[in-house]
């Protein structure tokens, strides 16, 4: 007959404190980082409805200006419809001579205090004073 002797305490079944407070930190910092990722992955996607409106002003301005040799501010004429786009408020500021136009895309709920330009020469650029102004 082979008699063993143990050693020791017998552990009881189950995790520690310790152990379950490091998996509860573990399990906090990757929650931590995934939130903060899908927060700048959001309005990231906020800022590029900006810029897919300001292009889309551009596109309905040159088609005006090659018909009327003049830029215009009146958002019905162009059929632009600014009110689908939810997160910016689109407005167009035209010269004095109205063959230059700025168009800016102001931030409104979420994205309050965001701004974008565009003008018939340029890319739409943010404002580098913007809350989510992004190199």
């Amino acid at each position: 007959m082979n008699l063993r002797v143990r050693s020791g305490k017998r552990r009881p079944g189950g995790f520690t404190l310790v152990e379950l407070a490091i998996v509860f930190l573990i399990t906090a910092i990757l929650a931590t980082v995934a939130v903060y990722t899908y927060r700048g992955l959001l309005a990231k996607a906020r800022m590029m409805q900006a810029k897919i409106a300001l292009q889309h002003l551009v596109k309905t301005e040159t088609i005006y200006f090659a018909d009327h040799d003049v830029y215009t501010d009146d958002m019905d004429t162009l059929d632009f419809n600014p009110v689908k786009y939810e997160f910016y408020s689109v407005t167009v500021a035209l010269d004095n001579t109205r063959k230059n136009y700025t168009g800016t895309a102001a931030g409104t709920g979420p994205m309050s205090g965001d701004r974008w330009f565009v003008t018939k020469s340029m890319d739409p650029f943010q404002d580098n004073t913007s809350l989510f102004f992004r190199n």
